[in-house]
């Protein structure tokens, strides 16, 4: 039976009008006691528990849980059997049962499952013989659920009333994680926070002092609020992962316009843990964490995020910067598509994305200057984007609409030895220039440069053309006619040979006697055509006082073997010590190795020996000599 009333005063008339009734169907109405009272919301059902008229006294449902079970949902048919058992044991005394609909919303709400068989079987509830004498009522508060207890309005057997005050009081919003909120602190201050099914009902045992916004992180609460809807009392947040629990529950604006990856998610719970709710700000966080003042640009962000000592330092100054960065920043682009934000996806982004750009120019040098970072920290990217790179580059190159081989060259970057290749490849085929390539690849443009060796006499002014010659035939892989001619003259026979070897001295003779000098390393099969790459080097070390003081180019013992020239250069060290050695080009040079990866991985072998030694010996004067050169194109 559905009565329906505007004001507390009508409702608390029909109260006593009911339990004096003595007409037609009494009996019916003292046999079943209980009555469901419907309110629109809280702040209606507030007023009706600290109003409610006298003799009506109150009893808490929180009082049936297990109380080693706080969490812990009663059945459908235990909270009836409950409230069954209590009806039939009470004293001559009305009671309102509450707060009743704070659990019994959570059940399923399809009809004729949970809740309608709760409705039904507590309705259908008997009042034991001496309380029927007594008119005794039950009241069951039933708040924001009238779309569910439609059902029953018009069922004589079930005594609905339903209050409506007519007034606006608003929902509770209801915020609702599985069994954490993330180690944030403080949110007491900002919102009601409620951890079980207990303290979620003693919440309304309380009535008032319940802020807007409430949190759950009942894991039972979360596992069944899906059957709460339609309610008039509640709008439901489910935060399933840190990021949601941060942005949609706290309202926190990172930036991020769409759902992290899974692999994401732990960094979101370590920095929901260092949270506080009332003083946060990302700026202020990140920058007293990373002791990060100025990200201007995406090189500014690269070299921050090579400072960064760990990954969840990394995902979060990349997390800030896409925040504050300008949204058409290369570095950006790169980063939103990211998944998993490692250094190999990051950095195979940037180096690729580029190709795909209609206005690729203005990104260029951007690019180059996060990538050449990129190389100076050892960056291996992923072998599809090293693949694209190479595919793209050649076909640019090879494209007058897509800019020819000037924009292929300034798309080159010295992070990937495909690049290196190209870049090989193209100054071998006389295609660009070596000027071309000595921002981006300084040790080809270095070994390349001319020999400059002051010390050799007139009829040595030879051996400068040649080895010019020599290294550009080795760039192109192979020979021109210009070394062919000076080879077939100057090896024409053995007389001819024997004159041009005559001319210079052995390494034994040029250092024989050289008591100044601290330090003699030697590096197998290093020719004559690395002195300009070597000069180079040293030259970097000149802000340590380091410098080149002699260049002296030696003949080698014939045969040119290591057996025979190893004893030669053993005499100018004491006896029964060893020779030290670094940098073994020559049994590189007779292992398996292809055009013109090759030259790259030379250049890492010498330039790894004469950096190791100027380091481990600084302060030292240092003789580097050598058995003999390489010959590849003899």
């Amino acid at each position: 039976m559905h009565k329906s009333f505007t004001s507390l005063d009508e409702l608390f008339a029909h109260i006593k009008e009911d339990k004096e009734w003595t007409g037609a169907n009494a009996a019916h109405y003292n046999r079943y006691p209980v009555r469901f009272v419907l309110f629109d919301n809280f702040a209606d059902f507030n007023e009706f528990i600290n109003e409610r008229p006298d003799g009506i006294y109150k009893h808490s449902i929180d009082t049936l849980l297990n109380p080693d079970w706080p969490d812990t949902f009663l059945s459908n048919t235990e909270l009836s059997k409950e409230v069954r058992a209590f009806v039939k044991q009470i004293p001559i005394n009305d009671y309102v049962i509450y707060p009743f609909s704070e659990m019994a919303r959570f059940y399923d709400n399809i009809e004729n499952t949970e809740f309608d068989a709760i409705v039904k079987t507590v309705g259908a509830t008997q009042a034991p013989e001496d309380a029927q004498i007594e008119h005794i009522r039950i009241y069951i508060p039933i708040v924001g659920m009238q779309g569910k207890m439609n059902r029953f309005m018009n069922d004589n057997n079930t005594f609905v009333w339903e209050y409506k005050s007519g007034t606006e009081q608003g929902t509770y919003q209801l915020v609702i994680t599985n069994g954490t909120t993330y180690g944030v602190d403080g949110l007491e201050s900002k919102y009601t926070v409620v951890g079980s099914l207990k303290e979620w009902l003693h919440l309304w045992k309380q009535g008032a002092n319940v802020k807007p916004t409430i949190i759950s992180s009942s894991p039972n609460i979360f596992k069944n609020a899906h059957h709460a809807q339609p309610d008039n009392a509640f709008t439901y947040l489910e935060c399933r992962n840190a990021y949601q629990f941060l942005t949609s529950g706290l309202g926190l604006d990172f930036g991020v316009t769409k759902e992290p990856s899974s692999e994401e998610m732990p960094y979101w719970e370590q920095l929901a843990s260092m949270i506080d709710i009332n003083t946060f700000n990302l700026e202020e966080f990140v920058k007293e964490r990373l002791d990060t003042f100025t990200l201007n640009s995406g090189v500014d962000f690269v070299k921050s995020w090579f400072d960064c000592e760990s990954g969840f330092d990394r995902w979060l100054l990349a997390l800030y910067f896409c925040q504050i960065a300008d949204p058409n920043s290369y570095v950006v682009k790169a980063l939103s598509a990211c998944t998993v934000l490692s250094k190999a996806e990051l950095f195979s982004n940037i180096a690729t994305l580029i190709f795909d750009e209609l206005n690729r120019d203005q990104y260029i040098i951007e690019r180059r200057h996060a990538l050449e970072l990129a190389k100076e920290q050892h960056v291996n990217i992923t072998e599809y984007a090293r693949t694209k790179i190479r595919a793209k580059l050649q076909a640019i190159a090879l494209s007058p609409e897509q800019g020819g081989i000037y924009t292929a060259i300034k798309l080159l970057t010295p992070l990937t030895d495909e690049e290196l290749q190209l870049a090989i490849s193209w100054i071998g085929q006389g295609i660009i220039k070596p000027n071309d390539i000595k921002n981006i690849f300084p040790n080809l443009y270095h070994y390349l440069a001319p020999l400059e060796i002051g010390a050799l006499g007139t009829n040595l002014k030879w051996v400068a053309e040649y080895f010019d010659l020599y290294r550009r035939s080795k760039i192109a892989d192979t020979i021109s006619s210009e070394l062919k001619h000076i080879l077939v003259e100057k090896n024409e026979n053995q007389a001819s040979f024997m004159a041009w070897k005559d001319d210079f001295k052995t390494v034994r003779t040029i250092l024989h006697n050289r008591n100044d000098i601290d330090v003699i390393y030697w590096i197998d099969g290093l020719g004559v055509d690395w002195i300009p790459f070597i000069r180079n080097i040293v030259t970097g070390y000149a802000t340590e006082n380091v410098y080149l003081n002699e260049i002296h180019i030696a003949a080698a013992d014939l045969p040119t073997t290591t057996s025979v020239n190893k004893s030669k250069l053993k005499s100018l060290i004491p006896e029964g010590t060893d020779l030290p050695k670094t940098g073994d080009l020559d049994t590189y040079a007779h292992k398996s190795k292809a055009y013109p990866q090759y030259i790259i991985e030379e250049m890492a072998i010498v330039e790894k020996a004469i950096r190791t030694v100027l380091d481990e010996y600084n302060g030292k004067k240092i003789a580097f000599v050598s058995d003999h050169g390489l010959t590849y194109l003899s």
